[in-house]
């Protein structure tokens, strides 16, 4: 059984790692005041997500190792497996980024250090996974996660910046509609696609998918993001070809159930894919 923990600290990691790209993306896009903002929750995510998972690990050496020291064999294995040592870079990158969004005035200087931060943030991102503990075709399994990861930043990362940017009323969504528009229009399909190629290989057929657990969250998952691209459709018309920006219920929904695909992702990522 998936450790609630673990699950909603992985959840807490992508939204961290998620916002700090659409930071990123948004200062080439839109350049807004919501940048440093975003930055500081995105470190805060980032470390939240953290401790959840740390806590998750405590509990599980303590369940299963009653005469086992939790915290020195936690903090053993933190500094001797790449577990540990990946969490610790994120740790660092989480880190900088809050200091960035809270030290930094000048908005060239925190455009910058989100996009380079960004960029590391996402390229750990598949060492925190699945793709960490293939033993066959690492490297493959590494590109792919890293561009299921680029593309899921891209894309809904950089939809919660611009919708919180309108909501708040620090920009208009036409201003920035059009460049995302574009990214979203490739980020969205290579998001799906490489998400496929991840985990067709776990499934004999399409017709096992749901004889598991595992399966039936991931088809939920897939539901999810189908829904989302049919409200991101549809606000795409209305700005560009009615004029008219999406309402606030449509556009809260789209980005409501992006945190549903974050929480599921937190979820599948703790848990054993069927062999």
């Amino acid at each position: 059984m998936t450790d609630a923990w673990l699950a909603f600290g992985r959840a807490a990691l992508l939204a961290g790692v998620l916002l700090l790209a659409g930071s990123a993306v948004s200062s080439w896009l839109a350049p807004t005041r919501a940048i440093r903002p975003a930055m500081r929750v995105a470190g805060a995510l980032l470390l939240f997500g953290l401790g959840l998972q740390l806590m998750g690990q405590l509990r599980a050496f303590d369940a299963f190792l009653p005469d086992a020291d939790p915290l020195a064999d936690t903090l053993a294995m933190i500094a001797r497996t790449g577990w540990g040592r990946n969490r610790l870079a994120v740790g660092a990158v989480a880190t900088l980024t809050l200091l960035a969004g809270l030290l930094l005035r000048e908005r060239s200087a925190s455009d910058w250090s989100a996009r380079v931060l960004a960029l590391v943030a996402v390229g750990l991102l598949p060492r925190l996974g699945h793709a960490a503990a293939v033993e066959e075709g690492v490297v493959r399994a590494y590109l792919i996660a890293l561009v299921h990861a680029s593309a899921a930043s891209v894309w809904l990362g950089t939809l919660a910046l611009l919708a919180r940017g309108w909501w708040t009323g620090v920009q208009s969504l036409r201003a920035a509609v059009s460049p995302y528009g574009r990214l979203a229009l490739m980020a969205a399909p290579l998001t799906l696609v490489s998400g496929v190629v991840t985990a067709w290989p776990r499934f004999g057929s399409v017709f096992t998918v749901l004889d598991s657990g595992y399966g039936q969250l991931l088809a939920v998952k897939v539901v999810v993001v189908a829904v989302i691209l049919g409200l991101g459709a549809q606000h795409h018309r209305r700005l560009v070809r009615g004029g008219d920006e999406p309402s606030r219920g449509t556009l809260l929904t789209e980005v409501a159930l992006a945190v549903v695909v974050l929480a599921l992702t937190g979820w599948l990522a703790e848990s054993a894919p069927p062999e």
